[in-house]
């Protein structure tokens, strides 16, 4: 009989069971598992002050700036460690909470640390605040009894950067969308749209993730007679452009049933996700895409490398970046559908194989228990 793990998820995103982020998606993987409780730590209050409207994230900077020992978010973490204490879990799994790095400091139950946050997220246009952010992350990695990340790139700047210890490091991979992985059963998607050629791109803080180097890939393909259009999904505010070959849609919350169905429309519709970052340590809507059958075209920058290989799932830019190699990987990719037929068919095998949430189960409910059988220090 296996060791029995009661685990309580600490995250930010409102209502983790079903929110359709990567904690959703952590819930939701580590809740499969017979030999697991996952209880979502304070979840009623952390739904109050997570959600995602612009007036409830500036009444939540307004208030964390106000105070730093009495903001929504360390309320929600007084609460949230409170819950775990009382429900003697075994394990805190944190995702992405090291602003509170202090106050979990207060707890005497081992913490796994799941994030993706490296160097090269820090902005610039703070140095004080990229300080405290650096150091928030280094005391987060102290105290985890063990970190989990989805790419070497973290990893190494993890013990580069913020002094992780190398013990503590464990590289599992993320999953996309959780329906149907590991089964075989996900759909896909052979069915392009063709009149015009559909690329897409999605992302938030978009000049980091390439979207002017995507629109003038897909403004070139044009002007050579090319019957080509660029859809974009992300904040509309970032998207810093009025060229006519952008249909933007805007955020959508995956919550929302007519968001969602847009979501999925833009995939299944699209040739290819481009994705021409400067920087990223992981790259998760790759994955996405991998799981929904369709290629994609990506710089060889951060953690994509360990997602998408050149010519098997899709299409990699070489560093040091140069417009034209990007504008030649899409017009490959535009010309030739059965390039794109034979790419998607190898990124939703990855997906099957590799790329989904099973498989990061498989090799995290090791690392929990491991936890518990070698029995961590109580700080």
């Amino acid at each position: 009989m296996g060791i029995f793990v009661k685990i309580g998820l600490l995250s930010f995103r409102q209502d983790a069971g079903r929110a359709g982020s990567t904690s959703h998606y952590v819930h939701c993987a580590l809740d499969r598992a017979d030999q697991n409780e996952v209880l979502h730590l304070a979840s009623k209050h952390g739904s109050k002050m997570a959600g995602n409207s612009m007036s409830s994230r500036l009444r939540r900077r307004c208030l964390s700036m106000f105070s730093e020992t009495h903001g929504p978010e360390r309320n929600y973490v007084k609460k949230a460690i409170l819950h775990a204490e009382q429900s003697d879990c075994d394990i805190i799994v944190g995702c992405f909470c090291a602003n509170v790095s202090d106050m979990l400091e207060r707890t005497r139950i081992p913490i796994v640390y799941i994030t993706d946050i490296n160097s090269t997220q820090i902005e610039g246009f703070d140095p004080e605040v990229d300080v405290k952010k650096v150091a928030l992350e280094k005391r987060m990695y102290a105290l985890s009894a063990a970190c989990i990340l989805p790419s070497k790139f973290v990893a190494d700047s993890a013990v580069r950067d913020y002094g992780l210890e190398a013990s503590k490091v464990h590289v599992v991979e993320w999953g996309g969308a959780d329906t149907g992985v590991g089964t075989g059963q996900m759909e896909q998607f052979p069915e392009r749209s063709s009149h015009p050629i559909e690329l897409l791109f999605i992302g938030h803080k978009r000049y980091r993730k390439g979207l002017d180097r995507a629109i003038r890939s897909v403004e070139a393909m044009v002007a050579e007679g090319h019957d080509v259009r660029l859809r974009t999904i992300g904040r509309q505010d970032e998207l810093e452009s009025n060229s006519n070959v952008v249909d933007d849609l805007g955020r959508l919350d995956l919550k929302n049933t007519q968001d969602k169905k847009t979501f999925e429309e833009a995939f299944s519709r699209a040739s290819c996700l481009i994705h021409p970052a400067r920087s990223e340590p992981y790259g998760h809507v790759l994955v996405e895409a991998c799981t929904r059958s369709l290629p994609v075209v990506c710089t060889a920058v951060g953690g994509m490398t360990q997602i998408i290989q050149d010519d098997f799932n899709g299409l990699v830019v070489a560093e040091p970046f140069e417009q034209k190699r990007l504008d030649d990987a899409v017009r490959r990719l535009i010309t030739d559908p059965e390039m794109v037929s034979r790419l998607g068919k190898q990124a939703h095998l990855e997906s099957q194989n590799r790329l989904n949430w099973s498989s990061w189960l498989e090799q995290v409910q090791p690392i929990l228990k491991s936890i518990l059988v070698s029995e961590v220090p109580k700080r």
